[in-house]
């Protein structure tokens, strides 16, 4: 069983999404930034490391799943007009609200495993907006 402090590393070191679908170009995932992400020579580095400690010869060092190259289902529901400013179904957002942040849900995110993201993912301002969004829930 791998340590905690040794998944953290694999996870950090090793989840990087496609920056090209990202709005501003900048943010890769949720823990990490394009001037922070390891370059490909240092994820083999980390994976070399990784595999001597553990007495591997070897791990094998993955791509993520392009962010442009998710299957994500179709919403099964659009937001109301007046809360359409409000909510989101652009595919970064439902992908990165799938799951939590756990090292397993990581793995899953990094696999591209989302067989159910949320239709709509709301980002209310006050109050007045968690009311509206949740009597339209």
């Amino acid at each position: 069983m791998i340590k905690p402090s040794i998944r953290a590393i694999i996870a950090t070191a090793f989840l990087i999404l496609d920056t090209e679908s990202i709005p501003d170009g900048k943010l890769l995932s949720l823990v990490k930034y394009a001037d922070e992400a390891l370059s490909p020579s240092q994820r083999q580095k980390v994976a070399g490391a990784i595999a001597a400690r553990f007495g591997t010869s070897e791990i094998e060092v993955r791509d993520p799943v392009a962010l442009g190259a998710l299957e994500l289902r179709t919403p099964r529901v659009a937001p109301p007009a007046a809360l359409a400013d409000r909510c989101s179904v652009a595919p970064f957002d439902r992908a990165s609200h799938t799951y939590g942040k756990s090292y397993r849900d990581v793995v899953r995110a990094f696999r591209g495993e989302l067989p159910a993201p949320p239709d709509v993912v709301a980002y209310p301002r006050d109050e007045a907006d968690v009311i509206a969004l949740l009597a339209w829930c």
